[in-house]
């Protein structure tokens, strides 16, 4: 089974690419202000849907989405430096990904991004807290903001 549609109209997608991963413990020497193309390392799977622990590459912290289509990417992380965050956006390969930056009009200690893109399919994707003047800063492993999930719309 592939494609669910339940007697009430609601369709589902049992196989359908999620993945949802965190860290294990702080990540310290963290370079905010400069590596653009260079992710924040997420070593730890949470959850899978259609897909298996090995979309995470956790020596990078890239995940490696199957098929070309659009996605839902969304991640969060909190320093314990204090206000080191001013923006966040995710990467695409080696570089840093077009239309995806999330700014904050002040800095702050913890910063959230999302979006909707396309991706072609084995592009490897991660996300990059930027801080202009962060160039070595611990990103705090914690369960409710320190995370990275990518999921396939369609």
């Amino acid at each position: 089974e592939r494609l669910r549609i339940d007697s009430n109209g609601h369709v589902t997608k049992p196989h359908q690419f999620h993945i949802e991963v965190s860290r294990t413990n702080d990540q310290t020497g963290y370079n905010a202000g400069s590596n653009f193309g260079t992710p924040m390392i997420f070593d730890n799977v949470v959850r899978t849907i259609g897909t298996t622990s090995s979309a995470l590459d956790t020596s990078t912290g890239k995940i490696t989405v199957p098929v070309d289509g659009v996605y839902f990417l969304e991640a969060s992380v909190y320093t314990t430096a204090g206000n080191a965050l001013s923006q966040g956006w995710f990467t695409e390969g080696s570089s840093r990904m077009t239309y995806s930056d999330i700014t904050q009009h002040t800095s702050t200690d913890q910063i959230q991004a999302h979006g909707m893109h396309y991706l072609s399919a084995n592009t490897e994707v991660g996300f990059h807290p930027y801080g202009a003047t962060a160039s070595s800063i611990t990103i705090e492993a914690n369960v409710y903001h320190t995370w990275f999930r990518v999921t396939l719309i369609g």
